[in-house]
């Protein structure tokens, strides 16, 4: 789920993001992002996040761009054998 790139000269800019790699994977980190903005009543930094851009472009993007965090935040938890942290309460 990386972005697409494109580079010429002093331009560089990032694009949708690109098809590559599994399929399975995308579709299951997505439907992870979909579950996080819809089905998840903990609230959590990467929801509030993703609500925010469900507001400007549409649950279908912000679904792919939860997706893309939780797999960041997945491999970083990896890396450093770390639990996931949800975040301080949201303060009402």
């Amino acid at each position: 789920m990386t972005p697409k790139q494109y580079a010429s000269g002093e331009v560089q800019r990032q694009e949708r993001i690109s098809k590559c790699g599994s399929n399975e994977l995308r579709s299951l980190l997505v439907e992870a992002g979909m579950v996080m903005l819809t089905r998840s009543k903990k609230w959590s930094k990467v929801k509030a996040w993703g609500l925010k851009i469900m507001q400007k472009k549409g649950m279908k993007k912000a679904a792919l761009a939860v997706g893309r965090k939780l797999s960041v935040i997945m491999h970083k938890m990896l890396i450093e054998q770390k639990e996931f942290i949800y975040g301080e309460p949201k303060i009402a």
